[in-house]
């Protein structure tokens, strides 16, 4: 041995014992870790989207609605379809949360976060496979406790992008087995496939992540592409036939494959470029995948303004996903060795190839979805990310001793990282664990927000300040732009109010906007029936029900103006269709044989009576109908 040997062993120590733990090891550490850090989260109720898709949903009440249920839009009501949302692998799950729990909401963020730790368990198992263990189990540790991850576990809804992640990373994990897979392997991941599209539509990239991980993997060069598709015809095949029916279903239920509504207070997005706002979204989506320190519920304009021009944050985004996906592929085309031979890199590629796959549905590139963006997107893509931090650690860690750093540096700095990512989750749980709390949570991180301006509408108006609610109503206005669900909604706070007047002012904008809508033709029906006036509630309730014919809101307050203006065969004509559409109801039956008794129309309005009588109990009720029937008979008027 030379004089130099104790030196030179000291500056080559041997890298940490605990990044050679196995897969299994770093997979139960990881999965583990992530329960623990979501516990808070069993004591959030339902919040936000939950209050529309799971408490008010009535499909998901009983197991002999299932079949509504899976031929219904996700969102339920009349603007399900124009939300463009069709899941019903994951509206199956939360009925058996709902037949399990009876609807408490404890049950069902338990499964939100028992379906993270199992992502995170699969993707350790996953990138612990492809690469080294260390780096699986460091990946997994960062998607763990990653901050922009609380809105999809927090938070009920969420539940759609986790199964989408159990289901995907399944598949991946059979993919990378061997490139030929048998038929039971293949037929496994294009089921696999199809259930995460009914869960949540972004899978639609699974075959491009099969893609890219067999790229890397197997170091595909671009004249073996054909050979990699012969290889995995029947994955490819067989997804190809899933998405299609998934098309199908999309158009049988929403009438239509995407969304025909852009997000709220985007609509000039689809008459504009959208390059210089995809900026400012791309801007924020790498600055919540990388630096998570500011995280908000709302990212609507205002917040995400809508531009018609380059901002410096728009260019930053838009230059910072063209230079990652170009080194990427300058990476790639660098790396010839085997994975084996150069784990880090190889990661590196497949971290950020994957981000930019996985973004791609909820980029607003294709076509508007229904948000400018939304922290729970980002579930998926961000494996890409973990992947290229938890590379990045791994390389630091075990170079640490050849940098000359000594051990402790590299090993607190990592610490230290997780800490505060840990330390910002944990914080940020709280915000989700009710209505008021999120929107209190958005008042103070993004004061700027159209939707802000529109929760303190409502708060003042709830508080009985009607010309306060009105100015941040306005205000809202301004960022929102007239979009059709913000007035239509702030028409029906402003009724339920006691301010019918003011509400006609929203609903006309509202009508104008979109004339084949329906809401706001109903809701003008409600406002001038509350008015009195009956001439407008006829106007606007004809047409509420050339709109929608099955609307019984609708017809039921259309018979009481024609009643009113003593119209009395057009009355009840009307009220016949309330009969229509409530069969099993007493009360319209009974409506409708006083209106028949006023209109001469005798018969039928006995009819109409004995009809009524054979589905009530009650003796008033009986006695009621009793004496119309004796009016009738002596060709008295009916009694009032």
């Amino acid at each position: 041995m030379t004089s130099g040997a104790g030196p030179e062993s000291s500056e080559t120590r041997a890298p940490p014992a605990y990044l050679d733990w196995t897969v299994s090891q770093w997979a139960a550490i990881a999965a583990a870790l992530a329960v623990i850090v979501y516990i808070p989260s069993l004591w959030n109720g339902f919040a936000y989207d939950d209050l529309e898709i799971i408490v008010a949903n009535e499909n998901l009440r009983s197991w002999s609605s299932v079949f509504d249920l899976v031929a219904s839009p996700y969102w339920p009501g009349p603007d399900g379809a124009e939300l463009g949302l069709w899941r019903p692998t994951t509206s199956l799950f939360l009925a058996g949360l709902w037949q399990v729990s009876g609807g408490s909401p404890p049950l069902f963020h338990v499964a939100n976060v028992l379906l993270h730790a199992a992502v995170v368990y699969l993707l350790v198992r996953l990138v612990g496979t492809l690469f080294l263990p260390a780096i699986g189990g460091l990946t997994g540790i960062v998607f763990a406790v990653h901050p922009v991850h609380v809105e999809a576990v927090a938070n009920g809804v969420g539940i759609a992008e986790l199964i989408t992640g159990v289901l995907v990373l399944g598949a991946l994990g059979i993919v990378v087995r061997r490139e030929r897979l048998s038929t039971v392997g293949t037929l496994s991941v294009v089921g696999l496939g199809a259930l995460a599209l009914g869960a949540k539509e972004h899978a639609v990239v699974l075959p491009g992540l099969i893609l890219v991980v067999d790229a890397v993997q197997r170091r595909l060069r671009p004249g073996e592409f054909l050979g990699w598709i012969r290889n995995r015809a029947g994955v490819l095949v067989g997804l190809s036939a899933a998405t299609l029916l998934m098309f199908w279903g999309r158009i049988e239920v929403l009438g239509g494959i995407a969304s025909t509504r852009p997000p709220l207070g985007a609509t000039m997005l689809e008459d504009i470029p959208r390059i210089w706002t995809l900026g400012e979204i791309w801007w924020q989506t790498l600055r919540l995948v990388t630096l998570p320190v500011w995280l908000s519920p709302d990212y609507a304009p205002g917040v995400i303004p809508v531009l018609t021009r380059w901002s410096l944050r728009g260019i930053a985004g838009v230059s910072g996903v063209l230079l990652g996906l170009a080194a990427a592929l300058l990476a790639a085309r660098a790396v010839r060795r085997p994975v084996s031979a150069a784990p880090v890199a190889s990661a590196l590629v497949l971290g950020v190839s994957w981000f930019v796959v996985a973004v791609f549905p909820s980029s607003n590139v294709p076509f508007l979805s229904g948000v400018l963006l939304a922290e729970r997107t980002l579930y998926l893509p961000s494996i890409g990310s973990a992947l290229v931090i938890g590379a990045l650690v791994y390389f630091a860690l075990v170079n640490s001793a050849r940098l000359r750093l000594g051990s402790l540096l590299p090993i607190g700095a990592t610490t230290l990282f997780f800490v505060l990512l840990t330390a910002r989750t944990v914080t940020y749980i709280p915000a989700w664990q009710s209505q008021d709390s999120i929107f209190e949570h958005m008042i103070a991180s993004v004061p700027e927000s159209g939707r802000v301006a529109w929760v303190l509408g409502d708060l003042h108006l709830g508080g009985g300040d009607v010309d306060e609610a009105l100015t941040y109503y306005r205000r809202a206005l301004r960022n929102l732009g007239p979009a059709y669900f913000f007035l239509s909604e702030s028409g029906r706070r402003l009724i339920n109010a006691g301010e019918p007047t003011l509400a006609e002012a929203f609903l006309r904008r509202a009508h104008q906007e979109r004339p084949d809508r329906f809401v706001a033709l109903q809701l003008l029906t409600v406002s001038h029936s509350a008015r009195g006036d009956w001439v407008g509630v006829e106007r606007w309730g004809e047409r509420a029900v050339a709109v929608n014919p099955d609307d019984a809101t609708a017809w039921h307050l259309l018979s009481l103006s024609l009643a009113e203006q003593e119209r009395w065969i057009e009355a009840a004509e009307a009220r016949a269709e309330t009969v229509r559409l409530d069969p099993e109801l007493w009360q319209p039956r009974v409506m409708l044989a006083e209106l028949r008794a006023r209109a001469g129309q005798d018969s039928l309005a006995i009819a109409s009576a004995d009809s009524a009588r054979v589905r009530t109990s009650d003796p008033s009720v009986i006695e009621r109908l009793d004496s119309l029937v004796t009016a009738v008979h002596a060709g008295t008027p009916p009694p009032q």
